[in-house]
């Protein structure tokens, strides 16, 4: 009879695993055949799992004592479709067998899959592996490195009286080579040549570097206020409500334009005095009949204010310093 085939997406019902009567090699080794029951026969089948593509990527193993018999050991993540088919197996005949008292409950259960992902399958007694066009290898050798899919079956349940444990033998019968070797490069021998790369912008003459955004006296505090942690948006918003246009936060390093610098030395406004001040330019002393002639030619202008060093001192000298003679020192 046919086995039963399961393949990538299939699921396994409880309630169809079997159990079978137990065969006696001795009196301390028993083994339980598996079998799976369909939903609409009446019939028994053995249990057949079809893998997908797997590398491999360990060479088969025989035990000291067990020279004959050899394994092989396969890495699946834990997501994979095998993995989960293959601890839902392993859970679903271990549960079987504790609640139908085929095992004392202080037996241990032997699991086949070990740390690291690792699942063991023992190769069957006539155990054969396939090329891509399914041609049988005479020696049924296994190559590192390359991608298989696998046969495995669970064929029984094992019980050792001596070790107290049980566990599930699961038989490799068959491998075929899916044609893609591991070993081999995966990436094409012919690549575009790669780009060439855009020039570098030029460097800033001599002295630019201060006329930058960043650099700017108009725009300094703007900066200060990101580098102690204020948000880019709301110092945007601030910009915005003195008319500065805020995307010059996101350009620090360009260059201001000459339209808004005040770089004229004869210009009289005040950011361009301020500008001067800061820089230790050398004020010149200007006459009263100098600030009237300018008074009354800037007179139609608003947006420049006339103001001089005299202006500055007087009004240096008007402030009044502040009597703290009185006060009493904090530390008294």
């Amino acid at each position: 009879m046919p086995p039963k085939i399961l393949t990538s997406g299939d699921r396994v019902d409880y309630s169809s695993l079997v159990v079978l009567q137990p065969v006696y090699f001795s009196k301390t080794n028993k083994r339980y055949p598996l079998r799976i029951r369909e939903r609409n026969e009446g019939d028994i089948k053995r249990i057949l799992v079809l893998t997908g593509e797997t590398g491999i990527n360990y060479g088969s193993y025989s035990y000291a004592n067990f020279s004959d018999a050899k394994y092989l050991d396969i890495t699946y993540s834990k997501t994979s479709w095998e993995y989960i088919t293959i601890s839902f197996i392993n859970s679903s005949f271990q549960r079987i067998m504790k609640t139908s008292k085929l095992v004392p409950r202080n037996y241990k259960f032997s699991s086949n899959i070990k740390l690291g992902d690792k699942i063991t399958f023992k190769l069957a007694i006539n155990f054969k592996t396939f090329n891509p066009s399914n041609v049988s290898y005479p020696d049924s050798i296994i190559n590192r490195g390359t991608t298989y899919r696998l046969a495995i079956q669970p064929s029984s349940i094992w019980v050792s009286t001596i070790k107290k444990q049980f566990g599930i033998e699961w038989q490799l019968l068959q491998m075929r080579e899916c044609g893609m070797s591991l070993k081999d490069s995966l990436f094409p021998t012919q690549t575009l040549p790669p780009g060439i790369p855009p020039p570098p912008p030029p460097p800033p003459p001599p002295g630019m570097a201060m006329n930058t955004y960043r650099n700017h006296p108009d725009y300094q505090k703007f900066f200060k206020m990101l580098s102690v942690g204020i948000p880019a948006q709301a110092v945007k918003n601030k910009m915005t409500l003195l008319n500065i246009d805020p995307s010059i936060l996101d350009k620090p390093d360009t260059i201001v334009p000459r339209s808004s610098m005040s770089s004229n030395p004869n210009d009289n406004s005040r950011g361009a005095l301020l500008s001067q001040i800061q820089g230790g330019t050398q004020l010149r002393k200007v006459s009263q009949g100098e600030i009237n002639s300018n008074r009354k030619n800037n007179s139609t202008d608003d947006s420049r204010v006339a103001i001089n060093l005299n202006d500055i001192l007087n009004a240096r000298k008007k402030l009044k310093k502040k009597d703290t003679s009185n006060e009493r020192p904090y530390w008294k």
